[in-house]
């Protein structure tokens, strides 16, 4: 059998793909395709890209408090309102492996200290390159996904189920839960 690479003309992330085929001048209704395969990195789940992440439980986007830019300044979540504060750029580390860094800060999202606690803070600080600045992103339910820090494997929870504005990002066990799910559409 003979293989034949084809690669998108636009990298990115699909849910669906299509495959067109000409027919051939032999027989015009035969389509002889014994295999396909699609393939990617290993454990890359979304493009890299500039990103806000939306909790699945009352659509609020991950922000920073006061839109500060100090280390250790916590996240938190906020009504999306276009400020970079409330952006991340994704990138892929290899090895199913994101950083996220904060568009306005140019610091890294981490839990705070390297805690492998429940309720231990999400917040900024300049990159060192420990595995709690680092993020497993996987894919959910609907399109949403788990933010789980690799150091501990907890996922990234909007404290207490709670849909106000201001309320902390933190890490907990995961459990699935739609305070634990992240929609990532491309920032504006």
């Amino acid at each position: 059998t003979t293989s034949k690479p084809y690669k998108r003309a636009k990298p990115a992330a699909y849910r669906h793909s299509r495959l067109h085929t000409t027919p051939t001048t032999e027989d015009p209704n035969a389509l002889q395709l014994p295999e396909l395969g699609l393939w990617g990195a290993p454990g890359r789940t979304i493009p890299d890209g500039r990103y806000y992440l939306t909790d699945r439980l009352c659509n609020k986007v991950l922000d920073l408090v006061n839109g500060s830019t100090a280390d250790g300044t916590d996240g938190i979540q906020w009504s999306w309102n276009g400020g970079t504060d409330q952006q991340w750029d994704v990138a892929y580390l290899g090895n199913g492996q994101y950083q996220l860094t904060g568009v306005a800060s140019g610091k890294l999202l981490e839990i705070t200290g390297g805690s492998t606690a429940n309720g231990a803070a999400s917040q900024i600080w300049p990159s060192n390159g420990n595995n709690w600045q680092k993020w497993n992103i996987r894919p959910s339910a609907d399109g949403f996904f788990k933010v789980l820090n690799v150091n501990s494997g907890k996922s990234l929870d909007v404290q207490n189920n709670s849909t106000a504005d201001g309320t902390a990002i933190l890490q907990y066990n995961d459990i699935g839960a739609s305070n634990q799910q992240w929609l990532m559409p491309i920032a504006p």
